[in-house]
């Protein structure tokens, strides 16, 4: 029997949505933020029931010179396997059907209940592309901050997909350079069978609420679940500009000596195997399955953001103008989308 204390309005939470005429009126929201990858992020479903499991090539056959009247080894290809795993985020809302019925404004009430839920939702979402961790919790998934979180090749293999921008101690930010494609590149995953994306299941009045004494009592009930999971088909087509110092220290991007974003991302672009001919230049590989299109964004906070543009600014960089993505227009660099994630934070720590 679930016991619940705080996770249900009470009078005050109903006083406080109300307008003085004691209807559900406009409620100003102060947890608003913007996460364009919940948006740009392609999604695809596993082909393992809480997971995917994808094959690549780590080892190409080597041809050798033939001499005349002389044999030559047979080679192969290495082929690898990786999985990726899904995890289920969920939240219930919880009503008192009374309360909710105080006015007549019962819709209203939910309605203004479960819109936060949904944010919250969202934003999960939005840091978990990025931060979920099975290490620390094994019902998630694996962000891609885990993926791209060293320096050296020797550390792992993505590290050369790793730049650094020189900050040190625990004020870093990231700027992302994503390829999004369902196939050959980054998507998000949700299990074979089921629906994409977040799900909504109003389960009315059946359900009953008890308090933290265990008595019973009738109540509204709206359950939200996201399947979730993060796959990394090909690492090469994602880069990661990492130690990005934004405090007021040497070297910062609030000092008067900070790091040059624009070159750092050349950098950056220059490591995926192909982009789009304003981007790199670089439109195709030797890759005998073609050369899959790929979505590519900048995704960065506001911080390197405002950094960017200041930079653009004074440095007249002709190279960011404003672009049409998705039906809106937006600031590009090299024709590419910049996209914020306001659950990217200021506080990574130092990559080495």
């Amino acid at each position: 029997m679930p016991l619940f204390n705080n996770q249900v309005p009470n009078l005050m939470d109903w006083a406080a949505m109300s307008s003085p005429d004691g209807t559900i009126g406009y409620i100003v929201n102060l947890m608003a933020q913007c996460n364009d990858v919940v948006a740009d992020a392609i999604a695809k479903p596993g082909n393992l029931p809480m997971g995917h499991e994808t094959s690549v090539v780590v080892g190409l056959p080597q041809p050798s010179w033939k001499a005349n009247n002389q044999g030559i080894a047979a080679t192969k290809p290495i082929f690898g396997k990786q999985k990726f795993s899904i995890g289920i985020l969920r939240d219930y809302g919880m009503v008192d059907k009374d309360e909710a019925e105080l006015n007549g404004e019962v819709a209203q009430f939910r309605l203004q209940q479960a819109k936060p839920h949904m944010q919250g939702m969202a934003q999960k979402f939005a840091n978990s592309v990025f931060y979920a961790n099975e290490n620390t919790v094994p019902q998630s998934t694996t962000g891609l901050t885990l993926y791209y979180n060293a320096l050296s090749t020797t550390v792992a293999a993505t590290a050369k997909n790793v730049i650094s921008a020189g900050g040190a101690g625990s004020s870093n930010a990231s700027l992302w350079l994503n390829g999004w494609s369902d196939e050959g590149g980054t998507a998000v995953l949700f299990p074979k069978g089921s629906a994409a994306g977040l799900q909504h299941e109003d389960k009315g009045d059946i359900v009953p609420l008890y308090d933290v004494n265990g008595l019973r009592y009738e109540g509204y009930t709206d359950v939200f679940t996201w399947k979730l999971g993060v796959c990394v088909d090909n690492w090469q087509f994602n880069a990661r500009i990492c130690n990005i110092d934004t405090t007021t220290t040497a070297g910062g991007l609030l000092s008067t000596t900070p790091p040059d974003l624009f070159a750092l991302m050349s950098a950056a672009i220059n490591l995926l195997p192909h982009t789009t001919p304003r981007a790199s230049g670089i439109t195709k590989t030797d890759d005998p399955n073609g050369n899959i299109g790929h979505k590519f964004t900048w995704t960065s906070d506001r911080t390197v953001k405002t950094a960017m543009e200041i930079q653009a600014i004074r440095n007249k960089n002709v190279l960011m103008s404003p672009t049409e993505y998705d039906g809106a227009p937006v600031l590009n660099w090299r024709g590419i989308p910049i996209r914020l994630n306001d659950q990217l934070t200021d506080a990574e720590a130092t990559v080495s």
